[in-house]
């Protein structure tokens, strides 16, 4: 009797030991969901993009909101259904949870699929006028996505004007134009998309012509058409004629736009599983445009998501958007228990400011009023192939490797709940997956529409339109600006400001995309504060996204918008003579990159303006 029981005891203890490995082996910070209760997305289609907020109590609390993000994240993610080849279009049959189980076979996301930004705002026929800029329908663009042997390549757009086109936005950050270099020299890379609610909204606007938005911005009264909030029959054109009624369910929401970066992965991080990975090639940023960066093999690079900025516009959202950003958890801290390091940083302690200068461990904030920038960093742009002569496929020598950290203000939000506690939430019910290894740095909206808000930041330049954070940096994405820092020290990087401060401002999307507009829009010329010159002078013109005015224009000769070609055009081509400072100045109306005498005649050619 005695040696039954303690046979039961043995197997007992076997069986708990065994429990306890298993557990142990699961992911550090999220336990696996065996319990069947229900995700904390729902079990009602969660591949459908959640539209709005409006069956939260008004207003939303911070984590209803935080909590739109996560759902967001979900349905983006789905798997996309490859039978249909529809871009956006999810896989009912497939799930968040176990068609991520492999990291060999991860199938293709929902927004992966969606078209791209060249896709949409292309040149046809660069430098012409009456080109045909008309992008085509959404499941079937006149500029399919650049492809080598099946596998997407970042940055190779055969119709953009020259070199510098096909790879801006591929590898330069946003507003200062340096590349991020992973702590084994490789380069990360961008890419931006857009949901069919943006795509149909351009082409029923015209839109995708920067003459069309001008002449739209610029009449008396304006014209223009406001950007979709629902993307269905309640957005409406100029002549009250509905666009949406035909979108599908899991395309009825506002416009958004998406952007993503990688990182290149070694063998072990690729096999890991905590990474979305993709297979990729990029361009080498040769004057050889077939010069296409791969593996030792002539094999696609293996890169995983490090980061996803989600810009919708939504019903409780038209004064600011909404905003969602995720980062990989590896970024700048790693995971000591798995054995994971940061990816952003190298040698070097972690600097109060948020990031260090280039190669000296140096807190690049502490000495920012009397070394603004040292000449060397950021590392130069990448889409000048002088500053990389030889390519950009292998990796670059220690010196050139960014050293980042997250900035205290934005940390200091991260660790405190609701953000946490929603972060671990939605990440333990994706144990298995990828996905449980990204988090949501937060989320930015209107103050108003965001319960007990008390921040003080604002859109400038209207004072009253408070959001609900000041602080809210991607290290992937705003890496060398996760800090802005006063006209004093470079004018060129004073943004949006708030309502107070003292040595720095606060950093928010939105005092970058304060500025976004439509091409022509009015803007301030001779603000009360300096730093909101330029900004849109109304407030029905702050459309918080770029990638209207990139669209290219069908007179491009018409420099001023004024709908002539005339002598102020010429007066402005030979005031901008030589190369331009960056690569899409309004006089150079060609594109190639230089105001020269092509661009005189272009403009002679053209006088009275362009015929349609």
């Amino acid at each position: 009797m005695f040696y039954r029981s303690a046979r039961c005891l043995y197997v007992q203890a076997l069986l708990i030991i065994a429990i306890v490995a298993i557990v142990v082996q699961l992911p550090t910070n999220a336990q696996a969901n065996t319990s069947g209760t229900t995700p904390p997305w729902g079990d009602t289609e969660p591949w459908i993009i959640p539209q709005s907020l409006l069956d939260t109590e008004y207003p939303p609390a911070a984590e209803d909101w935080l909590r739109f993000g996560w759902d967001t994240f979900i349905a983006m993610n789905w798997p996309h259904d490859e039978a249909t080849g529809t871009p956006g279009a999810p896989d009912t049959n497939g799930d968040i949870i176990t068609s991520y189980n492999s990291p060999a076979n991860y199938p293709a996301t929902a927004w992966w699929s969606y078209n791209g930004k060249f896709q949409l705002f292309y040149k046809m026929d660069p430098g012409t006028p009456n080109a045909d800029l008309y992008p085509g329908e959404w499941d079937n663009p006149l500029s399919p996505k650049p492809m080598l042997e099946g596998h997407q390549i970042i940055g190779d757009f055969a119709k953009a004007g020259n070199l510098n086109n096909r790879l801006r936005d591929q590898l330069d950050e946003a507003f200062i134009d340096a590349p991020l270099i992973d702590r084994y020299g490789n380069f990360v890379l961008y890419q931006i998309f857009v949901n069919q609610s943006f795509w149909e909204y351009t082409i029923n606007t015209g839109y995708y012509d920067g003459t069309t938005q001008a002449e739209a911005a610029t009449a008396t009264p304006s014209t223009f058409v406001p950007m979709p909030k629902y993307g269905d029959p309640r957005d409406h054109s100029a002549t009250g004629a509905p666009w949406y009624g035909d979108l599908p369910d899991y395309a009825r929401q506002g416009a958004m736009s998406v952007k993503v970066a990688w990182r290149q992965l070694n063998q072990t991080e690729a096999d890991s599983g905590r990474y979305y990975t993709r297979e990729v090639y990029y361009e080498n940023n040769t004057l050889d445009p077939q010069d296409i960066c791969s593996g030792e093999n002539s094999e696609p690079i293996t890169v995983g998501l490090v980061g996803m900025h989600i810009l919708r516009l939504t019903p409780l959202t038209g004064s600011t958007w909404f905003w969602s950003s995720f980062e990989h958890v590896d970024n700048v801290q790693g995971d000591p228990i798995a054995g994971t390091v940061p990816s952003f940083n190298w040698n070097c302690s972690t600097a109060s400011s948020g990031y260090t200068r280039r190669g000296t461990c140096t807190d690049a904030v502490a000495i920012i009023e009397s070394e603004p920038w040292l000449p060397e960093y950021p590392p130069a742009n990448a889409d000048d192939p002088s500053n990389y002569p030889d390519g950009l496929c292998n990796p670059q020598n220690s010196d050139s490797i960014s050293q980042i950290y997250r900035i205290e203000e934005t940390q200091a939000i991260m660790n405190q709940s609701p953000v946490q506690t929603v972060n671990a939430e939605y990440q333990a019910a994706l144990a298995g997956t990828p996905w449980q290894y990204y988090e949501q740095i937060n989320t930015t909206q209107p103050r108003s529409a965001t319960k007990n808000s008390n921040c003080n930041c604002f859109v400038a330049p209207h004072p009253d339109n408070k959001v609900n954070t000041c602080d809210m940096t991607n290290t992937s994405m705003e890496s060398y600006s996760q800090y802005n820092f006063l006209s004093t020290t470079s004018l060129q990087s004073e943004l949006a400001p708030i309502s107070n401060f003292d040595n720095r401002q606060a950093m928010n999307c939105i005092n970058c995309h304060a500025f976004s507009a439509p091409i022509g829009a009015p803007v301030v010329s001779n603000p009360a504060d300096p730093t909101w010159q330029y900004l849109p002078a109304d407030s029905s013109m702050q459309v918080f996204t770029f990638l209207l005015g990139g669209a290219t224009s069908s007179c491009p000769t018409d420099i001023d918008l004024s709908g002539t070609v005339d002598i102020e055009d010429m007066l402005l081509t030979i005031e901008g003579w030589g190369d331009c400072e960056d690569e899409y100045c309004d006089h150079d109306s060609n594109g190639d990159g230089t105001t020269n005498i092509d661009d005189l005649l272009g403009v002679l050619n053209n006088w009275g303006g362009c015929t349609n």
